[in-house]
C-alpha cells in the first residue's frame, strides 16, 4: 500500500501513519472537525480523548444491549398472544398478557399509561411493520387479537 502502478510511493511514513490514526479516530466514531482538531493540537490529550471515547461507545453498547434485550421479550409476549389469538381477547389469560406487556414496558422503557398501552394497541394493528413484525411472532391475527385485548384492559 501506498505505491502507484509505477512504482512510486504516494505517502512517506509519516503521511501513513496519519491516515492510520485518522482512520482509528473514525472507526471510534470521532467526527472530521474532532480529529482535525486532534491532529493539529500539538497539547492535545490523545490518551484522554480515546478513554473518553471508548467510554462513550461502551455506554452505546450497554444502551443497544438493553434494546436487543427488551425487543426479545416483547417477542415473546406476542409470541404468547399469538397462543391465544384464535380465543377470546378478554379471557383472564389474554388481560392477564395484556396487564404484563404494560409492566414490561413500563420496568423496561417508560411509564406506560393505559391511554399509551391503548395507543400503542391501536398502532400494532394499523398495519406495517408493527403489524407484520408483531404477526410474525405470533401468527398472522396475533397484532389484531393484542390491541383488542389491550383495549378491553385499558376500559
Amino acid at each position: 500500500t501506498g505505491y502507484t502502478e509505477s512504482g512510486y510511493r504516494l505517502y512517506d511514513s509519516a503521511a501513513l501513519e496519519k491516515l492510520r490514526e485518522i482512520m482509528l479516530f473514525r472507526e471510534l466514531e470521532f467526527s472530521l472537525q474532532e480529529i482535525k482538531a486532534i491532529l493539529q493540537s500539538p497539547d492535545f490529550d490523545r490518551d484522554r480523548a480515546l478513554e473518553q471515547q471508548i467510554k462513550l461507545l461502551e455506554l452505546k453498547r450497554e444502551h443497544f444491549d438493553n434494546l436487543i434485550t427488551f425487543a426479545c421479550g416483547l417477542i415473546s409476549i406476542f409470541a404468547d398472544f399469538g397462543k391465544l389469538r384464535d380465543g377470546d381477547p378478554a379471557s383472564k389469560e389474554a388481560q392477564l398478557l395484556a396487564k404484563g406487556l404494560q409492566s414490561y414496558i413500563t420496568e423496561n422503557y417508560y411509564t406506560c399509561t393505559p391511554e399509551i398501552l391503548r395507543s400503542l394497541g391501536a398502532m400494532y394493528c394499523a398495519g406495517g411493520e408493527f403489524t407484520e413484525n408483531i404477526d410474525a411472532a405470533g401468527g398472522e391475527g396475533t397484532a389484531s387479537f393484542a390491541a383488542k385485548a389491550i383495549d378491553i384492559y385499558c376500559r
